[in-house]
């Protein structure tokens, strides 16, 4: 279905300093309330940015360097992959654009684009090697993922711990892979038993496949699953189970239920290619963000860990940084 162009409410716009459009049926309503940048940005979402998971993350994150840059700002909500060619065409014309797709379902999409549109900087954030010319990666490095797969394994009680994921795609494996790496380093013999919904907002399909994992007495899920993290984590908390949230941090809201969450900080990552594009430097290939640039964290409840497991930890955090643990995503 076609969409328009609307602007968000005006007095938004003044208090952000920032022109955001939302695209559905149609032309711009309104005029940009900031006029004097030479340049555009704009970012294609998956969905919407109320989910209060990773759309909403990504929304938030664009408008604070939007307010803080002074610059316009330009959405495009539950934008489906097979819709980026039409809805791209309003922008064919600008004089200077930088286009981000928050997600690596917008891959075949970005890479299609790019090539048609040379002259304009394109950003997946995401895993992806990039064209080597305009189109590139703003990549999450997962050594956090290690991390909690380390923790995961010190606190299971079963010796069965599970992830529960939306779309396998190219960097969800990866996290996959060393949620894994991590949790067998601290016991070679724990059982990992992987599940893929095939969606992120299917609750049906989620609770279905986190069931199957409870009874095989998995104790601590990684939940993954996006719009329905809230539906898989309350199952969970009904369980009496244990689970390890990502993007957003479900400690306060399940208390006995999130003993650790992986954040992701989207800002730096986007705040980062937007600086690259604007010294001229952004080139067709993946940048990485992780430990190091503070891109990701992984936060734990308190007094979760004895001393020395926090110990063990923190240097799974340390060789991690120093490279001295080679990862999948390193392996390139």
């Amino acid at each position: 279905m076609m969409r328009n162009i609307v602007t968000i409410a005006t007095v938004i716009g003044i208090l952000l300093g920032i022109y955001f459009v939302i695209f559905h049926h149609g032309k711009s309503k309104n005029t940009p309330l900031v006029t004097d940048s030479t340049f555009k940005v704009l970012m294609f979402l998956p969905g919407e940015i109320n989910d209060g998971s990773w759309n909403q993350v990504g929304y938030e994150a664009i408008t604070k360097i939007g307010k803080e840059r002074n610059i316009q700002i330009y959405l495009s909500t539950s934008a489906a992959p097979d819709q980026i060619d039409s809805l791209f065409v309003s922008f064919a014309n600008e004089k200077s654009l930088f286009v981000i797709g928050l997600g690596g379902e917008y891959i075949d999409a970005f890479e299609r684009i790019a090539l048609k549109y040379p002259q304009y900087k394109f950003a997946l954030v995401g895993r992806h090697p990039g064209n080597g010319k305009n189109l590139g990666s703003l990549n999450e490095q997962p050594g956090v993922f290690f991390l909690a797969g380390a923790v995961a394994a010190m606190k299971s009680q079963t010796g069965i711990i599970a992830t529960l994921i939306g779309d396998k795609l190219a960097h969800t494996s990866i996290q996959a892979q060393l949620f894994d790496l991590g949790a067998r380093a601290v016991n070679p013999d724990i059982k990992i038993i992987s599940k893929w919904v095939g969606s992120w907002d299917n609750a049906n399909s989620a609770l279905k496949q986190c069931s199957e994992i409870v009874d095989n007495s998995a104790d601590i899920i990684l939940v993954n699953v996006d719009k329905v993290n809230f539906n898989v984590l309350h199952f969970l908390q009904e369980k009496k189970l244990k689970a390890i949230s990502v993007v957003t941090d479900e400690r306060k809201r399940f208390p006995e239920t999130v003993i650790a969450a992986i954040l992701t900080n989207t800002f730096s990552r986007l705040n980062g290619g937007l600086e690259l594009f604007l010294q001229g430097k952004w080139e067709g290939k993946m940048y990485s963000f992780g430990l190091v640039e503070g891109a990701t964290e992984l936060g734990i409840q308190e007094k979760l860990l004895s001393d020395a497991e926090e110990r063990r930890l923190n240097e799974f955090k340390t060789d991690i940084i120093q490279g001295k643990l080679l990862l999948p995503n390193q392996m390139e």
